[in-house]
């Protein structure tokens, strides 16, 4: 007897990344996850995921490998585990003030993109004078 088990995954329009409504705040000196997740919570272990800074790439995970840049390689992590969980969330290690502001996390799957946006705050900084400290595309 043979048992087979249709198993149907979401198709990438239907993902929304989840971030933070608000900032994430540290301390200098201080290591800080910036929190991206999937949901519904799927495998991103399949995807492409790109952390940026202002525009400049950080962190990027495609096709199993890992690839930190330059300016960022002792500073940023992503648990390749939780990828299985859809957890997309990045460390910073030893923050410091230079280190505010918006970091984006985008995701590509079968030809479909989504874009997360979370605010670092590193205290001695103060938020912007902005009512949008998140954004999700």
């Amino acid at each position: 007897m043979l048992l087979t088990i249709n198993v149907f995954l979401p198709a990438t329009k239907d993902i929304s990344l989840e971030v933070p409504t608000h900032p994430v705040s540290a301390d200098p000196g201080e290591d800080v996850i910036l929190p991206v997740h999937l949901a519904p919570e799927i495998s991103a272990v399949s995807m492409e995921i790109i952390w940026s800074r202002e525009s400049e790439p950080m962190y990027q995970y495609s096709n199993g490998q890992e690839r930190k840049f330059n300016d960022y390689e002792n500073q940023v992590s992503l648990s390749i585990q939780e990828l299985e969980r859809g957890k997309l969330s990045l460390t910073l290690r030893n923050v410091q003030e230079s280190d505010s502001g918006n970091y984006t996390c985008k995701v590509l799957h079968d030809g479909c993109q989504k874009t997360g946006t979370v605010y670092l705050q590193v205290r001695g900084k103060t938020a912007p004078a902005t009512s949008l400290l998140y954004s999700v595309k």
